[in-house]
């Protein structure tokens, strides 16, 4: 009798425990920095400053509810030319493209991204352009490409392909190639939505500033519309 009182106890117990832990946390949290540094890996930073954003849960149940969007709501975002060599090539290790030897460096205000496409032959190839915002997505714009025998756009769309399964986009679209332009879609790729003020390439890195969203004044068109009858 008392090792089945103890089994019960220890199995109320662990059932427990095993609420608590998958009890989802609130649908909404809130992060405010005035100055602080983000690291998600080794050798990688993200310096955040005058940052606020929202984390909202992309579930109601386990394991969604743990899952989060971010929503920033404004704020600067600075990853230096260092950390982003490294994001790039930890993560092209990783993956298992024919691209490979991926490097990025900054140079003055353009992005220079270079590798190497395996083919029966090895092809080195080398990228550079600005970056620029729709005020939505960030787009690098291939302003000079060099690969050799390999045409421009068999190279942007074998890139384009390879960035997006480095990057680990969950949803099909989150690196894509239109013409000479390679489209960076943060909401897909990192759940990271706002609206993007600016994206600049300086020597030191690259500097990304959210702002705002601007809200629709429902009454200005019918303010117009009395305006014209009053005429």
């Amino acid at each position: 009798m008392r090792i089945h009182l103890v089994l019960a106890i220890l199995t109320l117990f662990c059932s427990t425990g095993i609420a608590e832990q998958i009890r989802c946390p609130a649908p909404v949290t809130h992060i405010a920095l005035d100055k602080g540094d983000y690291s998600p890996q080794s050798g990688v930073k993200f310096a955040l400053s005058d940052f606020a954003a929202n984390q909202v849960a992309r579930g109601k149940a386990s394991p969604l509810c743990f899952a989060r969007m971010t929503d920033i709501q404004h704020g600067q975002v600075f990853i230096d030319a260092q950390s982003l060599t490294q994001e790039f090539s930890t993560k092209s290790r990783q993956s298992g493209s024919s691209v490979h030897d991926l490097r990025l460096e900054i140079k003055g205000n353009i992005v220079d991204i270079k590798g190497t496409v395996k083919k029966v032959i090895d092809i080195p190839f080398t990228l550079e352009g600005p970056v620029t915002t729709d005020g939505r997505v960030l787009m690098l714009h291939a302003t000079s490409i060099k690969a050799g025998a390999l045409p421009m756009k068999g190279l942007l769309d074998m890139l384009g392909k390879h960035l997006d399964s480095m990057l680990q986009s969950e949803s099909i679209g989150g690196v894509r190639v239109n013409n000479d332009t390679i489209i960076f879609e943060p909401e897909k790729i990192a759940h990271v939505r706002g609206r993007i003020a600016s994206a600049d390439v300086k020597p030191e890195g690259l500097l990304v500033k959210f702002v705002p969203v601007e809200q629709k004044n429902e009454n200005r068109p019918k303010g117009r519309l009395q305006q014209k009858a009053g005429k």
